[in-house]
């Protein structure tokens, strides 16, 4: 939902064990403010809690709406180009293994962007399925959502692996950016 706020401009979060709400600012004391549970209404606490937690009680809504996630793989979400129209994001299966959807989705319109630019949007299906592939390798969240519990719970050290080296690139990647921007 986006909301009126004069809070300070910043990111906010509250968490618990099957979700978490955040809030991040647009600008102009507008505030966009989400949350993520396996429940409805547990997702509607948790972001009645950040309002609580961080002053967020009583804003003017200006939009609001509820979807459910859709997180399969990016393999089974072909084609990501039909006509003209391009999915990025978690249209296209770009959410980790523990439902994490931010940097890959920064990443998928990264890719999109540079292919549209480039003119080879014929390229955009190859190179999000090459950078995504570490998406394909655990199928965590299919297991789970086929309701093979046991199963995903024996796929967790690899899970926790692949996301470990993903998360340690884009650190690198962000601190290499770091290092070029703070060049005299």
């Amino acid at each position: 939902m986006i909301e009126e706020h004069d809070a300070e401009e910043n990111i906010y979060a509250y968490a618990r064990r099957t979700g978490y709400a955040w809030a991040f600012s647009l600008g102009n004391s507008r505030w966009h403010i989400e949350a993520g549970d396996l429940n409805e209404k547990r997702a509607l606490e948790l972001i009645e809690r950040l309002g609580q937690e961080y002053g967020f009680d009583g804003g003017d809504k200006i939009y609001s709406c509820k979807s459910k996630m859709r997180i399969p793989l990016p393999s089974k979400c072909r084609p990501f180009v039909s006509g003209n129209v391009v999915g990025v994001r978690e249209a296209i299966g770009c959410v980790s293994g523990f439902g994490e959807g931010n940097a890959p989705a920064l990443e998928s319109a990264k890719i999109f962007y540079e292919c549209l630019i480039n003119n080879k949007l014929v390229e955009y299906e190859k190179r999000i399925l090459k950078e995504f592939k570490w998406i394909e390798k655990h199928k965590f969240v299919e297991t789970v959502q086929n309701c093979k519990k046991f199963a995903a719970l024996l796929q967790l050290p690899r899970v926790i692996t692949i996301e470990k080296s993903r998360s340690a690139k884009y650190l690198i990647k962000d601190l290499v950016y770091l290092i070029n921007t703070l060049k005299p």
